[in-house]
């Protein structure tokens, strides 16, 4: 019975270290795990580029970047493929899942469209994105609103 005992919480004790290693994915501090940059705060404006299946894409200044949208993001959005739009959130570069060479991803925390900006709702709000028109919106204007 002891060695039963024994051999099940040695066994509970490994799955447990294993289970923290890879929440961690390497480096401490590392935001992704391995191959992954820190990431950098970005704003960028360029053209949609949506194709079914695929995650979109922005391109802007002759580079092409992923976009990494939320659910409660990205069911806010009324967008078509050419659309320019203003994005801003996190830049991460990682190895591309070919590992032939690196994949630039928007990790996406507001999305200007049109002239209203969609925000990711900020931890502990697990609903919708909110809409924030911005101040030179025509939607604002016709409202009377600055």
């Amino acid at each position: 019975m002891k060695r039963r005992m024994v051999l099940i919480v040695g066994l509970m004790a490994a799955v447990a270290l294993v289970a923290s290693a890879q929440m961690h994915g390497g480096a401490a501090g590392s935001f992704g795990g391995p191959n992954v940059t820190e990431p950098e705060e970005v704003e960028l404006t360029g053209r949609l580029q949506l194709e079914r299946d695929q995650l979109p894409a922005l391109e802007s200044a002759g580079r092409e970047y992923t976009l990494r949208i939320a659910p409660a993001l990205s069911a806010e959005l009324d967008v078509v493929n050419g659309q320019e739009v203003t994005v801003s959130g996190y830049l991460v570069e990682r190895a591309s899942r070919d590992l032939l060479g690196t994949t630039t991803i928007v990790m996406v925390r507001t999305i200007e469209v049109d002239g209203t900006r969609y925000v990711m709702p900020t931890h502990g709000h697990m609903g919708m994105g909110a809409r924030q028109p911005s101040a030179a919106s025509p939607r604002d204007r016709m409202r009377g609103r600055r």
